[in-house]
């Protein structure tokens, strides 16, 4: 579907472009509105979802993940939400990759409002915004649950990074069960809230994800995961920890400090940098891998 970004386009439910994955649904749109570059047919495509208050390491999970899988070309789609969903556009827009976005609006009502900016860069950079709600349709409750079975049914797998027991990521959840489609969930403490939810998916079947290459595994998404790495590009203090990395495999701070030399302050902000360009990833273990 080629389009003009800047133009607010439709495909009817019975046209031979509209989306084959939404003609499967119980419940498919009348009318899809699109804005930006919206071609779903044979495209890798992973919604990321989670609460609207994540925990400070639930946005780092977010964003971590968000980041590899668009980096190994993976469309990653979301709801435009405060929280799990603005940080997974964020970090695929970061790593030079492609994000989509559902709106429980009209696509010329953008909500939050203060998300604006972040849908006009997810247009600008290849992305899309979908709805079913045409030009000067304001957001309504349940709006937001039916946007929740697009971002289900565009998608071949749902990845739930934290939700309490009481969160939309649930709905999408449930209705990735209900679409046969590959349910993912991030494990996490048993004592917080934001992890309730996420946890009993698992309990009842949902894959557990630890990292980028858990979710690709489990979809049976192959890519190119051979990155080159030029370690004259880096400076000293990075190419030693990969030079360790590559040797060791797996590796906590305190082993790291001692093989590297760096104390742990250098460590952690190289450590930091290596993770945002892709050639380092932490487990959930606290151990350190390489991503390439």
């Amino acid at each position: 579907m080629e389009n003009n970004p800047k133009e607010i386009k439709l495909v009817r439910k019975e046209d031979k472009n509209f989306p084959s994955s939404l003609k499967k649904i119980s419940s498919p749109p009348k009318t899809l509105y699109f804005q930006g570059k919206f071609d779903p047919e044979g495209k890798k495509i992973i919604a990321i979802v989670g609460t609207r208050k994540p925990s400070r390491e639930g946005e780092k999970i977010a964003y971590q993940l968000a980041f590899e899988l668009a980096q190994r070309k993976i469309i990653v789609l979301s709801g435009l939400a405060f929280g799990i969903d603005c940080i997974a556009h964020q970090a695929a827009l970061e790593a030079g990759g492609i994000t989509w976005a559902v709106l429980a609006s009209g696509l010329d009502k953008v909500y939050p409002a203060s998300h604006k900016n972040l849908a006009q860069k997810i247009i600008e950079k290849g992305g899309c915004l979908i709805s079913e709600y045409p030009s000067g349709a304001f957001p309504q409750t349940h709006y937001f649950v039916l946007r929740n079975r697009l971002i289900s049914a565009l998608a071949e797998g749902v990845l739930v990074v934290e939700a309490p027991l009481k969160s939309g990521a649930l709905i999408t959840a449930h209705f990735a069960l209900q679409q046969k489609k590959k349910l993912m969930a991030v494990p996490g403490s048993p004592f917080s809230p934001n992890s309730q939810g996420t946890n009993q998916l698992i309990k009842e079947g949902a894959i557990l994800v630890r990292n980028a290459d858990d979710v690709l595994e489990e979809l049976r998404i192959k890519t190119d995961t051979q990155q080159k790495v030029d370690l004259d590009s880096l400076n000293s203090k990075e190419r030693k920890i990969i030079e360790v990395l590559r040797e060791k495999k797996e590796l906590d701070v305190d082993n790291l400090c001692q093989l590297t030399k760096l104390n742990s302050q250098e460590l952690l902000s190289e450590l930091s940098k290596l993770i945002i360009e892709g050639k380092v990833k932490e487990n959930n273990r606290g151990r350190y891998t390489l991503s390439f």
